[in-house]
């Protein structure tokens, strides 16, 4: 039968451009299902679109054009396109649903599978799960080509009319239409096969967050069914992709093992060629350390292998002349001290040697040999045998040898003026540089973060000066652990990164392996459990066989607690049975997860051995804190059988760190409380619950309407006290995952027990604190961080603003909106905005506001901090504990209109810092966001607010009365994220 071509054959041009309107392209879609001279038409006008783009790509190349318009850097920039730059929309159009063209008259049931004529080679690495397309081709693909594979139109309709999206899915990716793909899987359910897919095409995007989201889903498909190969193959390549070559190899191993036709001999070549990858790395550092080894014992030839990583060579030079007990043997070592002089420049090296050679051995030897033992692992030092020896070298005038035992025993910090002389003295940078970096980790050692973090950026900068890499790297990493402890968790990730690809370039394998322990680190105080995994699975790969005990248990605690944190019960279970003692006690980490693990599934018999382990943590301990949180643990453990003893024990723990601010001591405390709220909750004592709540804070609840909220893993508590003083509640204990949206934790017919509240209070334990949205927008409501029954009035009166600060460059922060609408306000801003004199003038203010950049920190005291304008002495932060130390005599409004100033976290332990500080230092009430203030509208959200204020409203109706204004405007929307403290 022949079909005549009618009026809507006129559009195939448009339509393959992309220009038609999306009813006219529907309805279009169904003029190709039926259209045999559009069908005949459709390959010949896309291969000449084809390659014109391709002449055209060439040619700006060539030229060095900018990039076209569709391409992603300039993509939606402009409109309407042209058709050679729609040419990519055309593709997407095309396979997306409907130049699925169905030949007319052809009969359904003779149609064939749209993948029996697939090309003998596929064009993407990914395995797909779908049964038609699972089957084994080669991959290879053409350099400089268009990768689609070519579907027949026809069977991807078939595939749409009979609703299979996970097959027409599966044929939108293979001819390239991604978008299209992902669309089509959305419908398709969320079985196995269809998550393993969904992560392919997450793989092809290759994007770090996409990368994420793919190990999560492989991770879920993988713990239901182990024997998954194609989500095994796809983990690989996703772990690949993450630059975790040893973790990925490991995959496809099990891919290899599996013996499937094609997959299995792909597999195993491409855990070849991982493992070959890094193998001259980690070859070119293991033979350096083994010849240094010998170094240092005194045997064996004195030459440096091929490609040796030049930092642990200079390392291995110092310990192999410290352990020289004879002239002969420093002077072995003259050669290959020039050879590391030449590499650095100067003669620092061959000075050293020369000035040891020049020794008395039958003095120095003994304590040459000493320290040889230490340095090779042949004996360890108490802190008596330490100071003894350090002693002896001392007296024996064998400095270096002081010098190198300090380093070794970690005791430099406790002589660091002594060190840092004789540093000075040797004129070798390496050693100022430890100094530097040894003072840093002084001043963080004894909670001066910021301190510490000024010391750390000037060692990094003194060590880059000097072409020390290996030290650069090592600081970097403390960077990266201070903003850890500070849960400024992005920047502790860059730094980590940032070590690690240096350290591949400079072939430092070990360094490498410290700098992928902290991003698994990093990742999961991120509760970013599936990555986390993997960097412990790369790090564990990497790891010397046998793997050192120590190594092996923090591996396996670290995914316990993951597991636990995904409330995997059985992973965690499995994890924790398998970290080694390593004999020493259970610690506290291992000991709090088998605890949680008691309440799913334990037995009484794993009861009593935690407290055994809990007894033995006991008497190897004399930290307070660390006191503490075994009482904590064990109180938690026993409240589930024995309700008075469990109680007992956490109000020990809580009575034990009163006006304590050590890490331990918070973290004891607060676990305290939560646990003692919910237990409550669980016995339907809501009024107890507010009254636990209360008491955290240190005060009492209101009398009425007051909301009060805790949650913890699988379990939460709502309490609420209405109009009328009535108090009821909801404990729910069966949730399969930890993470709950704020906006809905509060059930509605505990909401609806507010009708007739003008506002509402609400004690909310962390991680909740400072949530965004936990009550409707039209309740006008407040955090209560004082626990008190009523909050302060707020008299708007002497203004003063914070603006145009100017931070340290090296934290990269943009320009901010100069701020307006100041003329009856005291402006600080540029060379002015310093924390000091923005802490002085803050004291008589009534109203304060911030408009500065702001960061999260939730180390320990000092939560959050605000960026200004660094004091002479590099201090730029005002913190949290900045402003507790002050005092507002004012009772001031205070407006932070600075991102994340309210920033809650994943943590049971941390509330929220500035805010609090504000209202423990007098501030009658804070208003800030958890998330991003947009630079351009907050002055005129917040002068809104304040204007009402001043007024007559309260803060919490104030902020209500104009995000509703804004939302009846349809505005944007960041403005719903402000919450207000009282």
């Amino acid at each position: 039968m022949t079909n005549v071509i009618n009026l809507e054959c006129h559009k195939l041009h448009d339509f393959v451009d992309g220009e038609l309107r999306d009813d006219d392209a529907e309805r279009f879609r169904e003029h190709l299902a039926s259209c045999e001279a559009c069908a005949a038409e459709m390959p010949r006008l896309l291969e000449l679109i084809s390659a014109c783009d391709e002449s055209a790509l060439a040619s700006s190349a060539a030229e060095g054009a900018p990039p076209p318009i569709d391409s992603p850097a300039r993509r939606g920039a402009m409109r309407p396109r042209s058709r050679r730059a729609g040419y990519a929309a055309a593709i997407i159009s095309v396979a997306a649903g409907a130049a699925l063209v169905l030949v007319w008259g052809r009969d359904p049931a003779t149609q064939v599978s749209a993948f029996a004529n697939m090309p003998a080679h596929r064009t993407i690495e990914v395995r797909l799960s779908y049964a038609d397309a699972a089957t084994h081709r080669p991959y290879e693909v053409s350099r400089g080509q268009i990768v689609r594979e070519d579907v027949p139109f026809a069977q991807m309709e078939q595939l749409k009319r009979a609703g299979n999206w996970h097959g027409l899915a599966v044929a939108s990716l293979l001819y390239g239409d991604r978008s299209g793909a992902a669309r089509y899987l959305e419908s398709a359910g969320r079985s196995g096969p269809v998550n393993t897919d969904r992560a392919a095409l997450e793989i092809l995007d290759g994007s770090e967050a996409a990368l994420e989201r793919a190990l999560a889903l492989l991770d879920a498909v993988l713990t239901t069914n182990p024997d998954n190969t194609a989500a095994r193959w796809n983990r690989a390549l996703g772990l690949a992709r993450l630059d975790l070559p040893l973790a990925a190899a490991r995959e496809f191993d099990r891919v290899a093992a599996a013996g499937e036709p094609g997959w299995s001999a792909e597999a195993a070549l491409r855990a070849n060629d991982l493992r070959a990858g890094v193998a001259p790395r980690r070859s070119a550092w293991e033979a350096t350390d083994a010849a240094g080894t010998h170094w240092i014992a005194g045997d064996g030839p004195i030459v440096p292998p091929t490609d040796a990583p030049r930092g642990w060579l200079r390392h291995l030079y110092y310990d192999a002349v410290r352990a020289a007990d004879s002239r002969a043997r420093v002077e072995a070592l003259l050669p290959l001290a020039r050879q590391l002089d030449a590499l650095y420049g100067g003669d620092a090296l061959t000075r050293y040697a020369r000035g040891v050679a020049a020794a008395d051995f039958r003095v120095r030897a003994p304590l040459a040999a000493a320290f040889r033992d230490v340095a090779l692992g042949r004996s360890t030092l108490d802190d008596k045998a330490t100071e003894a020896l350090a002693a002896r070298m001392r007296t024996a005038g064998a400095m270096d040898l002081w010098m190198g035992i300090r380093s070794y025993t970690r005791t430099i910090g406790r002589h660091l003026g002594d060190y840092r002389t004789l540093a000075d003295a040797t004129g070798d940078p390496w050693f100022a540089v430890l100094a530097e970096h040894q003072e840093a980790r002084s001043e963080i050692d004894a909670g001066n973060h910021l301190a510490g973090e000024r010391l750390l950026f000037h060692a990094a900068d003194s060590a880059a000066r000097h072409g020390l890499d290996y030290q650069r790297s090592l600081i970097e990493l403390d960077i990266s652990k201070l903003y850890l402890l500070l849960r400024r968790l992005p920047e502790a990730e860059q730094h980590a990164r940032e070590v690690l690809s240096e350290a591949q370039a400079a072939r430092e394998w070990r360094i490498e392996q410290l700098a992928i322990y902290q991003l698994a680190e990093t990742r999961r105080f991120r509760y970013s459990s599936a990555v986390a995994r993997a960097y412990l699975t790369e790090a564990l790969e990497r790891e010397r066989d046998p793997v050192p005990c120590d190594a092996n248990r923090y591996v396996h605690q670290s995914l316990a607690n993951l597991a636990m944190m995904e409330l995997d019960i059985a992973t965690a279970r499995r994890e924790v049975a398998a970290a080694p003692r390593c004999g020493e006690p259970l610690n506290v980490l291992a000991a709090l997860t088998w605890a949680d693990l008691y309440r799913f599934d334990g037995t009484q018999a794993e009861a009593r051995a935690i407290r055994q382990q809990l007894a033995a943590l006991r008497a190897a301990s004399r930290d307070v804190g660390q006191l503490a949180l075994a009482d904590h643990v064990e109180g938690r453990l026993v409240i589930e059988f024995d309700r008075t003893a469990g109680q007992a024990l956490l109000r020990r723990a809580i009575a034990a760190v009163a006006g304590r601010t050590d890490d331990a001591s918070t973290k004891a405390r607060a676990y305290s409380f939560s646990i003692l709220a919910l237990d409550a909750g669980r016995a339907g004592e809501y009024d107890a619950v507010l009254a636990l709540l209360a008491e955290e804070l240190g005060g009492s609840p209101p009398d009425r309407c007051v909301v009060g909220v805790a949650n913890e893993d699988e379990r939460a508590i709502v309490v609420v006290r209405g109009p009328d003083g009535a108090t009821t509640g909801a404990y729910t204990h069966a949730r399969s995952s930890p993470h709950i949206a704020a906006s809905s934790l509060i059930p509605a017919a505990l909401v609806r027990r507010l009708d007739g509240c003008a506002e509402v209070a609400v004690l909310a334990r962390p991680p909740l604190t400072g949530a965004a949205r936990l009550l409707p927008g039209p309740i006008a409501w407040s955090y209560r961080l004082r626990g008190s029954a009523g909050p302060h009035p707020v008299r708007p009166g002497h203004r003063l603003v914070v603006s145009d600060a100017d931070p340290p460059a090296y934290l990269g922060l943009p320009r901010l909106f100069p701020h307006t609408g100041v003329s009856d306000a005291v402006v600080m801003r540029g060379s002015a905005a310093t924390p000091a004199r923005v802490v002085s003038a803050m004291r008589d203010a009534s109203v304060i506001e911030f408009h500065t950049h702001g960061f999260v920190n939730r180390g320990l005291s000092d939560a959050s901090f605000l960026a200004l304008t660094p004091e002479p002495d590099g201090r730029y932060a005002l913190t949290a504990a900045d402003v507790q130390a002050s005092e507002l005599r004012g009772a001031p409004l205070v407006i932070l209109a600075a991102c994340q100033a309210a920033a809650g976290a994943p943590f049971l332990d941390e509330n929220v810092g500035l805010p609090l500080a504000f209202m423990r230092a007098g501030a009658a009430a804070v208003l800030a966001s958890p998330t991003a203030v947009n630079d351009a509208d907050a002055d005129a959200f917040f002068g809104a607010v304040r204007a009402r204020i001043a007024k007559g409203a309260s803060p919490a109706v104030a902020v209500r009365d104009e995000r509703m204004l804004r939302v009846a405007a349809k505005s944007s929307d960041w403005f719903l994220d402000v919450v207000v403290y009282q």
